[in-house]
């Protein structure tokens, strides 16, 4: 729908004229979700009357303090968009014009408002919209309402801040266990501050305008050091406390063996393919994939890749592994870069791997990537069960194969005491095959119209203690 206003002076004198939009959403949007799009990202926020937000204090003035000159919101498979470009002013969320002089017998009209209804959720809309050609700004780019730097495994001792991303100041407290470590007023600009302390899991409570969110954390004292190096056959080496972990470079970077405490948790065929070999160049273990318009894979295998250590420091804890590098230059699949890594983080049984693709000719083929993972908890496929984020009360067992969902977040295989968890990142849709008997396959899988990163992190367990992490993980999606 679009709209626009007209007014005629038909005084004998100069009028003062502005403009204002008071827009609304119908019942059909409660609970609503708030879309607003700021400078780095989307934010998508449950709408909480004065908190979430407070248009006076948040957004008060121009509508150049947002991402794109919209706002939005989102129900039930239903969302809706105000679209108002030449609309300068945004006051308590109505758009505006300034106010201006219309002479005797002139008439001013307003810039157009627009209104785009979607039978759908927010993605559904913001394509719409750029089918439109409406600049919607960085909407793929999720951004939180808090803003705070906890992760679910951080070094005893790391500084834990916290601030929300609106312009409205608010009271703010962290707690750690219970104790506070610090209170003060935040703003998109201004942060608190407080150092984490202790050993092993803890809840951390951040509070905002009397709202506190309650989120736990595992903390480590002494978190050790992840070992480097290659074996006899040039497989890369890495090792940390109780988990080893074996890499093949010159077999698409293929995680072949992971052993924790000794015992084997990834199915894999190295060197050679076994009978269950439908997937090239072998069957099993974590690996990346790189795919064309056809689903025809790229033969990682047939190619060296470029190989180096990597660190890098995550609140307090050294990350450490290595990064593998191809160079693709082919007709079918375009000019691309694709960058490998696998990782371990000191101090707990948690191996982290990421694949990122991007086009050197700024050009991107229609294509799929992937993470995959077939994995044995345990030191076996037999008797496990498969539970996940999107069917939390579902509980599938290994009898029959050909299962094949979307599992949301996180994923949990798990045989007696022993488990894995697969939780992926922001980017891709994460889904498992399962073949039964054969064992469970999960995959972390998107396509490369952009420059792309995906991002798995495998939990490896078999202790109490193992299960709590897991639980703190899962509180992190």
């Amino acid at each position: 729908m679009e709209t626009a206003g007209g007014v005629d002076n038909g005084s004998d004198s100069v009028q003062k004229v502005l403009y204002r939009v008071r827009k609304g959403a119908g019942e059909v949007f409660e609970p609503g979700v708030e879309l607003i799009p700021l400078s780095d990202g989307l934010l998508a926020e449950p709408g909480i009357h004065n908190q979430i937000p407070d248009w006076e204090e948040d957004i008060p003035s121009l509508v150049s303090g947002l991402g794109a000159p919209w706002t939005g919101v989102a129900g039930e498979e239903k969302s809706l968009m105000h679209y108002f470009p030449g609309w300068i002013d945004l006051e308590y969320s109505m758009p505006g014009t300034p106010e201006v002089d219309v002479a005797p017998g002139e008439t001013l009209v307003s810039p157009p408002f627009h209104m785009l209804y979607s039978e759908g959720g927010i993605k559904s809309l913001m394509r719409k919209a750029e089918s439109l050609g409406w600049d919607v700004g960085n909407w793929r780019e999720r951004v939180p309402f808090l803003n705070h730097n906890l992760q679910p495994v951080m070094a005893s001792g790391t500084e834990v801040s916290l601030s929300h991303l609106l312009c409205g100041e608010r009271d703010a407290e962290i707690a750690v266990g219970g104790k506070i470590v610090c209170t003060g007023k935040i703003r998109a600009d201004a942060s608190v501050s407080g150092r984490l302390a202790g050993e092993g899991t803890t809840d951390v409570s951040l509070t905002v305008a009397e709202r506190a969110t309650v989120i736990p954390v595992c903390l480590v004292q002494s978190p050790g050091e992840v070992k480097t190096g290659r074996d006899d056959s040039g497989s890369l080496l890495l090792s940390c406390d109780r988990i080893v972990v074996l890499i093949d470079p010159c077999a698409c970077g293929h995680v072949y063996s992971v052993k924790l405490d000794g015992v084997e948790y990834i199915l894999s065929s190295h060197p050679e393919p076994s009978e269950f070999a439908w997937e090239k160049p072998w069957f099993g273990g974590i690996h990346p994939r790189i795919s064309g318009q056809r689903g025809n894979p790229y033969l990682l295998q047939d190619e060296k890749p470029e190989t180096e250590e990597y660190q890098r420091e995550l609140d307090g804890l050294i990350e450490k592994g290595w990064l593998m590098t191809w160079r693709i230059n082919h007709k079918k699949y375009g000019s691309l870069k694709l960058d490998w890594r696998v990782g371990l983080v000191p101090g707990v049984p948690v191996l982290k791997t990421s694949l990122e693709c991007e086009a050197s000719s700024g050009e991107y083929l229609d294509g799929n990537l992937s993470v995959k993972g077939f994995i044995q908890p345990g030191g076996s496929v037999a008797n496990s069960i498969l539970t996940c984020e999107k069917f939390p009360g579902l509980a599938q067992g290994r009898n029959h194969a050909g299962a094949w969902a979307h599992m949301g977040k996180w994923a949990r295989v798990g045989r007696k005491n022993s488990f894995v968890e697969a939780y992926s990142g922001e980017d891709g849709v994460f889904y498992c095959e399962d073949f039964g008997k054969q064992g469970c396959h999960l995959s972390l899988f998107s396509s490369h119209d952009r420059k792309k990163t995906l991002n798995m992190t495998w939990l490896f367990g078999d202790r109490d203690d193992d299960a709590t992490l897991a639980s703190v993980f899962r509180a992190h999606r």
